[in-house]
């Protein structure tokens, strides 16, 4: 006989899909949104003040914030 310290799953507990961590954890302080906007404006008055357009300045947050960097 086996003894476990915890109970053994049954098979419908295997069948429950855990939530990735990005789907529990989605909300953000108001500290760490404010320091993103003032992020993605640095980086676009520097981008700005080297003669890039807007649309180019656009497409480089959007890629920076959604991870294609």
């Amino acid at each position: 006989m086996n003894t476990y310290y915890y109970p053994r799953p049954t098979p419908q507990d295997v069948l429950i899909k855990e939530r990735d961590w990005n789907q529990i954890n989605t909300s953000y302080s108001a500290f760490e949104i404010l320091n993103g906007i003032l992020m993605m404006l640095m980086y676009a008055t520097i981008c700005k003040s080297v003669k890039n357009t807007d649309r180019t300045i656009f497409k480089m947050i959007v890629a920076g914030f959604i991870g294609q960097l």
